[in-house]
């Protein structure tokens, strides 16, 4: 009994399970911007862009990205947190390898502005639970902490998929989203989002704070 104290009191001082799914969600919204740099360099070289047009794609991404974070804003208290991170994690990883196959550059601009939406309503559902924290500054160090270090493995991963070009890096990503996305979606699932009930002490909260650990460890 006593060890068993021990062992829920070491973990007590561990990242809690809302600032694992803060962090990690920040951390696959941020590979998106992250992205930016490598996806212009694969387009003017193998994907056969000029400069201004492989800025385009860019821009329009950033834009979508930014007006949908607008509006969640104001309407992310009335969406159902949950169903809204479980929808975007998925467009976000489908939004890549559909970028990876866009043969034409309407679709590629198309795939843009979908990944745009799918990564803003990402980025306003983690943000808002952050926010709406009993300690939302404890949270969000420690979600910080956590995108740095999940973060860390980025450019390694966008460096292996350079050598197949533009449909390599955005596999890539899809696949270092996918990897982020799988725990969230294992800590995120079995509940509401709701940001004040995820604040509270949980049966499942240990769990998901190993699993987190688990992640970043690997």
């Amino acid at each position: 009994m006593t060890e068993r104290t021990d062992v829920k009191l070491a973990l007590s001082y561990l990242p809690g399970r809302l600032t694992w799914i803060v962090g990690l969600g920040t951390a696959v919204g941020y590979s998106n911007n992250a992205l930016g740099g490598w996806l212009i360099a694969g387009l003017t070289g193998n994907g056969g862009l000029d400069v201004e047009a492989a800025a385009y794609v860019i821009a329009i991404e950033t834009f979508v990205m930014g007006m949908v974070m607008l509006a969640a804003s104001t309407l992310i208290d009335r969406l159902p947190r949950k169903q809204v991170m479980l929808f975007a994690l998925a467009a976000a990883v489908a939004t890549q390898a559909m970028t990876a196959f866009a043969h034409e550059y309407w679709l590629l601009l198309l795939a843009r502005s979908l990944s745009g939406v799918a990564f803003g309503l990402l980025y306003s559902v983690a943000i808002a639970n952050g926010a709406g924290a009993r300690e939302p500054q404890k949270v969000f160090a420690g979600a910080a902490a956590i995108a740095l270090v999940a973060g860390t493995g980025f450019n390694t991963v966008m460096g292996y998929g350079r050598v197949l070009g533009v449909p390599g890096l955005m596999l890539a990503e899809a696949v270092y989203c996918l990897a982020l996305s799988l725990p969230l979606v294992f800590m995120t699932f079995p509940r509401t989002l709701a940001a004040a009930s995820l604040d509270e002490p949980r049966v499942h909260e240990h769990r998901g704070r190993l699993l987190g650990i688990g992640v970043i460890l690997i």
